[in-house]
């Protein structure tokens, strides 16, 4: 059983707890999970699966994913750059209800328009394989594996990523979204709003992806 009190569901929306705490939209999944940290947004959504904790369609958001980083904030070889400011996030539908033939590029094709919505400079571009270029540089990078009877697409964005302890060679290599859109047009005119504003975005697109026509 899900607890009903973990994350936060649509019904959940706007709503304000004992704390004060306002719940935000969560787009048209039916349920999401948020953590501060986590070394691996994927093999946490693993354990969350396993742990039946997440109602489906779900996802899961880490707000600081460690797995790119070793002690000291080095970048390790190959892998993605996430910190303050990224999006790092699954979004998880039940296997039965995908029938696309080719989930990742539908996934991919839903992000687009989620990151379209802000009405960056220059749009976005998937230049194969579920990366995301803006400018010829990376802006993303999108998966999808099956596990457990559901399929997992797992979605990291350079929103207004803090690149200052990244490698010269990372953050040559890449670009984020917050330098291509008015900030002004933000919730609160605040880059620190747009990782928020993008999750929800693609927790409105992704499920609409998948939906039948």
């Amino acid at each position: 059983m899900t607890s009903r009190q973990e994350g936060i569901r649509r019904e959940d929306e706007g709503t304000t707890d004992v704390e004060g705490f306002i719940a935000p939209s969560i787009g048209l999944v039916e349920h999401a999970l948020y953590f501060t940290t986590a070394p691996d947004v994927l093999v946490k959504t693993r354990g969350i699966i396993d742990d039946h904790r997440l109602e489906l369609p779900g996802a899961v958001v880490v707000w600081d994913e460690t797995v790119g980083r070793r002690k000291g904030s080095k970048a390790v070889p190959g892998s993605w750059w996430a910190t303050a400011g990224s999006v790092t996030m699954t979004v998880v539908f039940a296997s039965e209800s995908i029938t696309s033939e080719s989930p990742l590029d539908t996934a991919v094709d839903a992000v687009l328009r989620a990151i379209a919505a802000f009405s960056p400079s220059t749009p976005a571009v998937h230049a194969g394989d579920g990366r995301l270029t803006l400018d010829d540089k990376v802006l993303g990078q999108l998966g999808h594996e099956s596990y457990q009877g559901t399929e997992v697409f797992v979605i990291r964005l350079n929103a207004a990523t803090d690149f200052s302890k990244a490698t010269s060679t990372v953050r040559e290599a890449s670009t984020r979204l917050i330098d291509h859109i008015d900030e002004s047009s933000l919730p609160l005119g605040s880059a620190s709003t747009l990782p928020n504003s993008l999750s929800q975005a693609i927790m409105r697109e992704l499920p609409r992806g998948f939906s039948p026509a």
